[in-house]
């Protein structure tokens, strides 16, 4: 019995050994989260290193080139693997959401950005401004299921657009915003909203013409407006119905160049019969900006022979056009009234006294206007001066030029 029972211990005690060995020599995974945000069709998320479905795994990497048109673009990225996201002008602020997830190397010279996961199944945006105003978002992904993107090639749009597609122009004012195609192309766009009441003796028709929206492309020399005309006080002359209607043939101005009518069909004008009805035209002007005023002549198609001057703002009284420049520059003496206030409320120095008259510096304009119309008094003393010179003491005067 003893024998057996020192077998059976020294049996006991190298199989515990074993057992201690295989469970020091294991391998421990550690589980990868899941991922934070919804899976997309045909992705694939692991939940352990160990259990990587090889059949659907492809660590492929290629490059990719791809327009930006502003929506976020997917970038998928790899752990231990760089990815270069080529730009098409340099980049000058670079912002990434997750940055204990990711690292960036920016290299304004060559364009770049080069992007590198730190961890696995990880998800931020990236969002780059280039020094010539372009705005570009990403979506980086680290996913071990899809191929991953070693280069992406930026493209921009601007080569696409021409800026010289009505069909473009013509959405843009009727939106109010610029379409995809044309985000980095320079333009001046404009809702003025100006309108102007017009009456045509021959048709004895009254109308509102209203400008609803201008824009303008630089770089195509191309300026295009949206036009309304509303029938406001019907005509009571016996005449044909085309005689109260307008086609593209109806409007004219210096260097145009096209004039779309919607609705108009075959050349057949759109009649304005009854009161309140309304026809928009789509006017494209040879003029690479806005002027001040948008003028153009008009007629119905009754009176034809009798064109309206109309002259209507490109810009609302009291407001200023967004991204528009104004040719008004304030005047010296705001300037320096601008300056002298500044100066006051630092503390500089002392705010002057209302009677203080002698160190008040006038615009000599004013003064000289002021002299003009003021009435010439006799001097008590009416001696002249001996010199000749015509000095009056307390003037001081300048020699003529």
């Amino acid at each position: 019995m003893r024998y057996s029972e020192c077998i059976s211990k020294k049996l006991f005690s190298a199989a515990a050994a074993v057992f201690a060995v295989c469970v020091v020599c294991t391998p421990v995974y550690a589980a990868v989260p899941e991922p934070s945000y919804p899976p997309l069709k045909n992705e694939y998320y692991p939940v352990q290193n160990s259990k990587f479905p090889k059949a659907v795994t492809n660590p492929n990497a290629h490059t990719r080139a791809i327009a930006f048109k502003g929506a976020p673009l997917d970038i998928f990225t790899k752990i231990n693997m760089v990815t270069q996201i080529v730009l098409p002008s340099p980049p000058v602020l670079v912002t990434v959401g997750k940055p204990e997830a990711y690292t960036l190397e920016v290299v304004p010279e060559f364009n770049t950005v080069f992007v590198k996961p730190v961890r696995e199944v990880e998800m931020t945006n990236l969002i780059i401004t280039t020094e010539t105003g372009g705005v570009y978002i990403f979506i980086l992904k680290e996913n071990p299921f899809v191929p991953w993107d070693v280069r992406v090639q930026i493209s921009d749009p601007v080569t696409k657009a021409k800026g010289t597609d009505s069909q473009d122009i013509a959405n843009m004012l009727y939106k109010g915003k610029r379409s995809g195609d044309y985000q980095f192309v320079p333009m001046d766009m404009r809702t003025p909203e100006s309108s102007a009441y017009i009456y045509d003796p021959l048709t004895r028709m009254g109308c509102s013409i209203v400008l609803k929206r201008a824009l303008a492309l630089p770089n195509s020399n191309i300026s295009a407006y949206w036009v309304e005309f509303k029938n406001i006080l019907p005509g009571d002359t016996m005449m044909k119905t085309a005689s109260y209607s307008l086609s593209e043939k109806s409007v004219w101005t210096p260097g145009i160049i096209k004039v779309a009518v919607p609705g108009e069909r075959n050349g057949e004008s759109i009649p304005m019969i009854s009161r309140g009805d309304k026809v928009s035209m789509f006017i494209f002007v040879k003029n690479p900006s806005i002027p001040k005023l948008f003028n153009f002549r008009f007629a119905m198609m009754g009176s034809k022979n009798l064109p309206i001057d109309v002259s209507l703002p490109t810009v609302s009284a009291g407001t200023k056009a967004s991204g528009t420049k104004l040719d008004a520059k304030p005047t010296t003496d705001a300037k320096l009234q601008a300056y002298y206030d500044e100066l006051v409320k630092k503390g500089k120095i002392k705010p002057e006294s209302p009677s203080d008259k002698t160190n008040t510096i006038e615009n000599p304009a004013q003064v000289q206007s002021a002299q003009d119309s003021a009435p010439t008094a006799k001097p008590e003393n009416e001696n002249t001066d001996t010199s000749g010179a015509g000095v009056i003491p307390g003037v001081i005067n300048f020699p003529e030029s």
